[in-house]
């Protein structure tokens, strides 16, 4: 049979995500003394890597998006980031969209510390 002779007979896609990881990233803050002036000091923090909640723009953004607008609780929003992103997150979720620490609540002041980003693990 020649490629004249020939037709298209159907044309159809297959479509698939790629596996989803968070991606983290460590400050590591060293610091000294300066052996001259005996002046302490510690290493800048990287922009954009301030301290306060260890979850990105990207994170927050989702979390907001599908707690306010999709009406998905804390405890399910927490199930699905550990089970789609492999992401666990434990202590007070609402750390997940606070980026600064001068905004938090007492309560939420007192949460912070257990507050832990831990690759989830079914």
């Amino acid at each position: 049979m020649t490629a004249t002779a020939q037709k298209l007979q159907s044309i159809y896609e297959k479509i698939e995500l790629p596996p989803i990881r968070p991606i983290i990233t460590r400050i590591e803050r060293y610091g000294g003394q300066c052996a001259c002036c005996q002046t302490k000091y510690v290493a800048p923090v990287p922009l954009g890597m301030e301290p306060g909640s260890p979850f990105g723009s990207s994170i927050q953004s989702l979390v907001t998006y599908l707690r306010y607008t999709h009406a998905i609780s804390y405890e399910r929003l927490s199930s699905i980031f550990g089970e789609v992103f492999g992401l666990k997150i434990s202590g007070s979720p609402e750390f997940v969209v606070i980026n600064k620490p001068h905004i938090l609540t007492p309560r939420a002041s007192q949460d912070r510390e257990q507050l832990c980003l831990i690759p989830y693990s079914p």
